[in-house]
């Protein structure tokens, strides 16, 4: 679970373009960490480029400014919906917040001063705007991360509603301009789409490419892993169900309204191909955080809420994620005569 925050520029302010205390640069690590695990930067300007947070961080002594250019290329980042915002922390900003909750890493004498925070706490937190002030030396005790961390722990509870799953465990994801590829791997994504009954409501595949391409603000690339099937019947018509299915994927995407799925480039193996190299099912958003989920896209099957109760665990980081892209590489690199792929992809 991610939830957006924003930075006072002020706060990166190290006093010093040539030197910084390893005390502060570890608070910078901890800012960073919380960034990949449970958050996702909200900026300013037209782009990126011409944010205040963007040119704050290019004035940083070289030793912590690299850590932060790493992190940019790679970690969720929006632009705020606020046209207004200049990118500074006060307390008109507050006003014009759009993206909740929403944390705000302030300068610590700022904090205390220009926001009220006391002396003796790390931050304080508006419950009614959604709102947490944290100073920034105590970033990684925000109130507001710590139980982000938490929900990405927690399982789908069932009668959990689509909407809510969405907002909490995928939204900010799928926002992030900087994500672009998505994979999915999920060996019964296809039987279960074909034999999906229309009118129990969508199937979860159906159901998690139009919330995707809800939320998604920059075009989207995915790589689908499905099996065939396990039944003998099932492999006897896969010729069938891969036409089936090939044209049901084609008129999801051409019926998309906001169009931000640019392709889907998807692998067919045998069940028992794709089971060897992953038998759990998973969500990969670019190249830094994975949802595992017990029951892949299934999850969204029907009209309005989870049937069940469902395992989904979330993971972030480079070394986590290494395995799960590795997997993927080993079912691209199948030969077998089972094996085909197909790019379904929007005319420009």
């Amino acid at each position: 679970m991610l939830i957006p925050f924003e930075i006072d520029t002020e706060a990166l302010d190290t006093k010093s373009a040539n030197t910084l205390s390893l005390d502060l640069k570890s608070k910078h690590d901890e800012l960073l960490r919380m960034w990949l695990k449970a958050g996702v930067l909200t900026y300013n300007g037209k782009n990126f480029n011409d944010s205040k947070f963007f040119k704050s961080v290019n004035t940083l002594p070289i030793s912590v400014r690299k850590i932060w250019e790493e992190a940019i290329k790679y970690y969720p980042r929006i632009k705020s919906a606020s046209t207004n915002w200049n990118g500074d922390i006060d307390q008109t900003t507050i006003s014009s917040i759009n993206e909740k909750p929403s944390v705000l890493v302030v300068e610590e004498t700022k904090a205390v001063v220009d926001f009220n925070v006391s002396l003796d706490e790390y931050s304080m937190v508006d419950e009614t705007k959604e709102l947490e002030i944290v100073k920034f030396p105590f970033a990684s005790g925000s109130v507001f991360f710590k139980k982000s961390e938490e929900k990405s722990l927690s399982h789908f509870k069932k009668s959990e509603s689509f909407e809510k799953i969405w907002k909490e465990r995928f939204h900010w994801l799928t926002a992030s301009e900087n994500i672009k590829n998505i994979a999915i791997v999920d060996r019964y994504v296809m039987i279960n789409h074909l034999k999906w009954d229309c009118s129990q409501g969508k199937s979860g595949l159906h159901r998690f490419l139009l919330l995707l391409d809800k939320s998604a603000t920059s075009n989207k690339n995915i790589k689908l892993f499905s099996g065939w099937g396990s039944s003998a019947s099932e492999l006897a018509n896969k010729n069938e169900h891969e036409e089936q299915f090939i044209k049901g994927l084609t008129e999801i995407l051409e019926n998309l309204p906001n169009k931000k799925i640019s392709s889907i480039t998807l692998h067919l193996l045998h069940n028992k191909d794709i089971g060897d190299e992953s038998h759990s099912r998973h969500i990969r958003f670019g190249d830094f955080h994975v949802w595992e989920l017990d029951k892949g896209l299934a999850c969204f099957d029907g009209n309005t809420c989870c049937r069940q109760k469902l395992a989904a665990t979330f993971k972030s980081g480079k070394n986590v994620t290494q395995e799960f892209i590795e997997k993927e590489l080993e079912l691209q690199l199948n030969k077998g005569k089972s094996h085909k792929t197909h790019t379904i992809s929007l005319p420009r």
